[in-house]
């Protein structure tokens, strides 16, 4: 009998995960100290962890296993997150959103059918995921006031995790997973610099909004994707 061969593992990207999971478990928690408010928000930028490394995984396993057995989990995964939904927002069908769960579902999907089928450059990606942040924009200003059935959650703000722009993780992680580190470090400082200067300009960069992820919390979520790839 012919024992297959051990598969290497890229230990990086569980660090990210498990930083990414002590991140979620202290801003979900009720701690109450001196300052802890301060560094909520810091705690709170989990997701991008999460986001970025899930998409390194989609794109390894389209590399090594075919899509019916990928995608039929991450369909599952999708249900399991709504399951998990019902159970804490009995009402959570009149207005239907992705949770982090399901962002990770669709993600890592819609990652794993383009690396499958057109694995482009790295270079890309990144325009990907400039275009998945920008497609917020463009949505809202079409649809404001618009809803179907409220799956336009799904789609772009005030949804919890909307696939624009949240995709954009998916697309940066993978760049930054590709490129040179030198690339790392200069989109890390190149974002941080770009912040400083609009700052200086007073532009509403309104950082700590989220959930409609303003133009300072993109930035902000550049800055801590590729500094924490670079190191």
């Amino acid at each position: 009998m012919t024992v297959a061969p051990r598969t290497s593992r890229d230990v990086t990207l569980d660090i990210l995960k498990g930083i990414g999971c002590l991140f979620m478990i202290v801003a979900h928690s009720s701690l109450n100290f001196g300052g802890y408010e301060r560094f909520k928000f810091w705690y709170g930028l989990a997701p991008v962890l999460f986001f970025s490394a899930a998409g390194v995984t989609a794109a390894l396993q389209a590399q090594k296993y075919k899509p019916r057995g990928v995608l039929l989990t991450y369909a599952f995964l999708l249900l399991l997150g709504y399951s998990f939904n019902r159970i804490t927002d009995p009402g959570f069908l009149k207005e239907i959103e992705f949770d982090i769960i399901q962002m990770i579902a669709v993600g890592s999907s819609i990652i794993y059918l383009v690396e499958r089928y057109a694995r482009p450059p790295a270079w890309i990606y990144f325009l990907l995921g400039l275009l998945a942040f920008g497609m917020k924009f463009l949505l809202q200003a079409l649809f404001s006031g618009f809803a179907v059935v409220g799956l336009t959650n799904l789609i772009f703000p005030p949804g919890i995790f909307p696939i624009f722009p949240w995709l954009f993780l998916f697309f940066f992680g993978l760049f930054a997973y590709r490129n040179n580190n030198a690339i790392n470090l200069a989109a890390a400082l190149g974002s941080g610099l770009l912040l400083l200067v609009l700052q200086q300009t007073n532009f509403p960069l309104d950082i700590e909004n989220k959930w409609d992820m303003s133009i300072g919390y993109f930035l902000v979520s550049c800055i801590l994707l590729f500094g924490t790839f670079y190191l």
